[in-house]
């Protein structure tokens, strides 16, 4: 996602955190193990340059986050001293979003990179890269495919700048790789990542060559319900990264790495969103992927892991997997089962005093006026769950509704003569009950009683 205007202020702040940030207790949770097939990692506003966040976060989802990606301009440095301390303590990757755009918001166009006139700044990144002992991930000019509305500078669409051709984007990228390689750097990994392909540009008109990459990326979130006016609706991890998927896997054989992922709340379940699209969808369906960065901001949407306490939960659970690094055994994600609802019945005849307690015998009056409707509603469930109970007399429209949580087995409700606030007349009743549970409502079981005169 392109965040070129949010995030100008990673340098300042990085500078002003430096001293403190070196200081900072790094948490107790492990890092990623070694050899954990899928590294998880993250976007975090203010981070790497606040230790602080890079920890809040990690207290967060229960793991540090493996790779920590942030954006940064050509002309400023590649990596603050601030955010190589705080990373190089707590064993953490660096992703630089590298933009062809100066610190003061300027576009850069690409040939005038290509030509060399950004040769002083690309040699001081080199440096930086230089000095950091590990691996760094560069993603250079990133999303140049978005469609033409977005306005991306270094993109073909429409606000692009003159000198930003596809031709134009290869050759800027292949002069900065071929500098970086010219200046003896070998621990940098060029990450070369557009856009899902979502109706804007083809993204293999800007693809450098295999020869000029290390890794290769997408960029796709799941907008929701509440960007339908624009044409997004709710889609699953899978089936959002697909037919990219396909087209970049035939396009290069590098390894594939998810560079920007998230899911808005509105339309559909976030936390099973989540569940299904990594311990199922990206395994099954995508097995060159060998990272995956989560873009943890509120911005268009709320994509953070914690918009609900139902989407942290999940992602808990995601970063917990030994498949991302995590100290719990890898199990694949299963459907949840729909909930049953088995051997419903009910008290067949219920029947208040057998006459008014008016014009019963004097010795029985006091028994009479102590005689109740009483009714016994009993089923089985496979699974807890939410139940709800419809009563409704035979011939009327009229819906009594008791709503209860059940537990798995055997459960049994009572009633009396006045239910949801009504008094059942004498009649034949239908009772109807059906169970939600996992966003999934069962068949109804149905059961029949009498309710006799008085």
């Amino acid at each position: 996602m392109w965040v070129r205007n949010q995030c100008r202020a990673v340098g300042q702040l990085s500078r002003c955190l430096m001293a403190a940030a070196i200081l900072v207790a790094v948490l107790a949770a492990g890092a990623p193990a070694a050899g954990a097939s899928i590294q998880l990692g993250a976007y975090v506003r203010d981070a790497p340059g606040s230790g602080q966040v890079l920890d809040q976060y990690a207290g967060l989802v229960g793991q540090k986050p493996a790779i920590v990606m942030w954006y940064r301009s050509l002309d400023q440095p590649l990596m603050y001293s601030s955010e190589i301390a705080n990373l190089a303590a707590r064993g953490q990757t660096p992703m630089v979003s590298l933009e062809p755009v100066d610190a003061n918001g300027n576009d850069i166009a690409l040939s005038r990179i290509a030509a060399g006139e950004y040769d002083s700044h690309l040699h001081q990144a080199a440096t930086v890269a230089k000095s950091w002992n590990g691996r760094l991930l560069i993603r250079f000019a990133y999303e140049m495919n978005l469609s033409p509305g977005a306005g991306i500078p270094w993109g073909g669409g429409q606000g692009a700048l003159p000198g930003n051709t596809a031709a134009d984007y290869v050759a800027a990228w292949r002069h900065a790789v071929e500098l970086f390689r010219a200046d003896g750097v070998a621990n940098a990994e060029w990450v070369w990542a557009p856009n899902i392909d979502d109706g804007g540009i083809p993204f293999a008109q800007y693809f450098p060559g295999d020869a000029w990459v290390d890794a290769v990326g997408l960029d796709g979130y799941n907008w929701g319900s509440a960007f339908a006016s624009t044409g997004h609706r709710w889609l699953g991890l899978g089936a959002t990264f697909a037919s990219s998927y396909a087209t970049l896997t035939q396009l290069s054989s590098k390894p594939v790495i998810v560079t920007e992922v998230a899911s808005a709340e509105v339309g559909g379940d976030k936390a099973a969103w989540i569940r299904r699209g990594f311990l199922d969808e990206i395994p099954r369906l995508f097995p060159r992927v060998s990272a995956v960065i989560w873009f943890n901001v509120q911005k268009e949407a709320d994509w953070r892991v914690d918009s609900s306490p139902a989407a942290l939960a999940a992602f808990r659970e995601v970063a917990a997997s030994s498949l991302y690094g995590g100290p719990v055994p890898y199990r694949p994600y299963a459907e949840p089962s729909s909930p049953l609802v088995q051997n419903v019945n009910v008290t067949k005849r219920i029947a208040a005093a057998s006459q008014p307690a008016s014009q019963a015998q004097p010795k029985r009056r006091a028994k009479a006026r102590r005689a109740k409707l009483r009714g016994t509603i009993r089923y089985r469930l496979s699974q807890p769950a939410k139940v709800r109970i419809r009563i409704q007399r035979r011939g009327s429209a009229r819906r009594l509704v008791l709503r209860r949580h059940g537990h798995a087995g055997r459960n049994t409700v009572r009633f009396s003569a006045r239910v949801a606030g009504r008094r059942l007349a004498p009649g034949r009743y239908r009772v109807s009950i059906a169970a939600l549970a996992n966003g999934r409502r069962s068949p109804e079981g149905h059961a029949g009683f009498r309710v006799l005169k008085p």
